[in-house]
């Protein structure tokens, strides 16, 4: 296993603000450094109002473990799978939780008080210290405060052995969530390059917390468990369906103690490499044998991605419909419009809003609000066209938002609609993707202007499904600026018509601003007809 880095410190990755998934600005990257302490073995003498370091063991009944933990040392819980979760209640103005990993360097995420896009992130450094305290939050205000720390990638095992609590000790028990999802899944759930528009392989660039397994259980108030990592198939990860972890098949967890509503499974993209549609259809129904008798009454969901390949699962993964004799089972799929492979936050954020609509249609749950922005735009439209949201690691639904002579604007009062708005430089491109169909016509507008005399290119193409294939296609309109040069905001509309080519599958559109020429673009919106 890679290590991530060598230090001898925990550091804070990245701190997210905005007010409802967009904000009013991308948020800035932070690195701080802070260090780490040895505890006190043993819980000092406190009374109510003391201010003090108390340490609460791993084992507090107060103290809420989501996520398939080991408790047979029920004073040092473990976890493996990401997306395992600690939260308590203290009062107090600090908490220090003592983690220790196994030989590799893991990223946490803490959530103070239910500011998700406030959430941030720490390297917790492999040891094998029994008392070491990674201080996750301090300087808030005395009072009651709930912490979350959730174990963001499955790099290492934790080891979970108590808090330290900077105010009087006491505990408030949480109230237990009365919904429950189960997620079985590749690289696409494990949050490969999540914070990455071009599919970076860096570890660091990995989570789960802003992954649609995650945004998918906020949407729903449920706890969730992810069993997934990154190259795995049907049948490996049938293996360890039950595990504590990937790396002990034969340890089973207690599934009774999680009793899942929702299994959602999606998996299938690492098969179609060598085997037959036969041989994965027959790992398919193997699965959902399996995966019936160890969640006997949750609604089961196969969900997986179309349009990126031709020998996609989604292709046929309905017919599971009438091949396995199950009537608590439904399909759904997602587009795959992204080209870079992997998603990243705000794609997720598009595959949880096609999962929570599925969801509430097959179990009847309402849906709330979405905290990360989705990607996908709904009805034939694009996503953000107004650009008014953004995800927590800063990127806006536009590929790509920090290439140069791009640039988000926000609250300067210069917005057509709202308070933002982007422009771009001397030949520099953004673009949005769109499933279509042959024959489909595809219809753009918006709003746009110029500071002194230039064009913008606006570029509809058409393609395959076929990753990184080139366009079927491709037509260019060249929209004259003269008249915006009184930085007046001026409409536009171009159209085209996809091929009809039983092998189109999506559009892109991409605006790009004329050699030296600066343009302004707000209030984008697209309609297919």
């Amino acid at each position: 296993m890679r290590r991530i880095v060598l230090l001898v410190s925990v550091v804070l990755i990245a701190a997210a603000c905005s007010d409802d998934g967009g904000g009013d600005g991308s948020p800035a990257p932070t690195t701080t450094v802070a260090t780490t302490t040895p505890s006190t073995t043993a819980p000092p003498t406190t009374t109510a109002g003391d201010i003090g370091p108390v340490f609460i063991g791993g084992n507090d009944p107060a103290i809420a473990l989501i996520g398939r933990w080991d408790t047979t040392d029920p004073t040092a819980p473990w976890a493996g799978w990401a997306g395992a979760s600690i939260t308590a209640r203290f009062e107090g103005t600090g908490l220090g939780v003592h983690l220790a990993g196994n030989e590799v360097d893991e990223l946490i995420r803490v959530v103070v008080d239910g500011d998700v896009l406030g959430a941030h992130r720490l390297l917790a450094l492999a040891n094998e210290a029994e008392d070491r305290i990674i201080p996750v939050v301090e300087d808030l205000d005395f009072g009651w405060h709930t912490v979350e720390v959730v174990k963001e990638t499955r790099f290492a095992d934790l080891t979970f052995r108590g808090l330290t609590v900077i105010g009087t000790g006491e505990l408030e028990t949480l109230p237990v969530s009365d919904r429950r999802i189960v997620f079985y899944g590749d690289s696409n759930l494990a949050g490969h390059s999540l914070i990455s528009e071009r599919d970076e392989p860096d570890p660091l660039l990995y989570g789960t917390y802003f992954g649609y397994a995650g945004i998918t259980a906020r949407m729903f108030g449920a706890d969730f468990h992810n069993i997934s990592w990154s190259g795995s198939r049907i049948a490996q990860v049938e293996a360890v369906f039950d595990a504590h972890d990937r790396e002990a098949p034969d340890d089973a967890w207690d599934l009774s103690q999680f009793p899942a509503d929702v299994v959602v499974m999606n998996l299938g993209a690492n098969d179609i490499y060598g085997p037959t549609k036969d041989d994965v259809m027959a790992d398919y129904l193997s699965m959902l044998d399996t995966l019936r008798a160890g969640h006997p009454n949750a609604h089961i969901v196969i969900y997986n991605a179309y349009g990126w390949a031709p020998a996609e699962p989604a292709g046929y993964t309905h017919e599971l419909l009438d091949l396995w004799d199950d009537d608590n089972m439904s399909v759904a799929s997602f587009p795959w419009v992204f080209e870079q492979f992997h998603g990243t936050e705000y794609d997720h954020g598009g595959m949880a809003m096609v999962l929570a609509d599925h969801l509430e249609w097959v179990m009847g749950w309402d849906a709330a609000e979405q905290d990360v922005m989705s990607g996908f735009g709904r009805d034939g439209d694009l996503a953000n066209g107004s650009f008014e949201n953004v995800a927590p690691f800063g990127g806006w639904g536009w590929r790509y938002y920090n290439d140069p002579g791009i640039t988000r604007h926000v609250g300067d009062g210069g917005a057509y609609d709202g308070d933002a708005y982007v422009t771009l430089s001397d030949g520099a491109s953004i673009h949005q993707p769109t499933p279509i169909r042959p024959g489909q016509t595809l219809r753009v507008e918006g709003f746009s202007r110029v500071d002194e005399p230039g064009e913008m290119i606006v570029t509809i193409d058409f393609r395959n499904q076929t990753i990184y294939s080139d366009p079927i296609n491709s037509e260019s309109t060249f929209l004259p600026n003269d008249l915006k040069v009184d930085l007046e905001w001026v409409d536009f509309g171009v159209f085209a018509v996809a091929p009809d080519d039983e092998n189109v599958w999506h559009a892109r559109v991409t605006f790009t601003a004329g050699d030296g020429a600066t343009v302004y673009l707000d209030a984008v919106t697209q309609t297919i007809s």
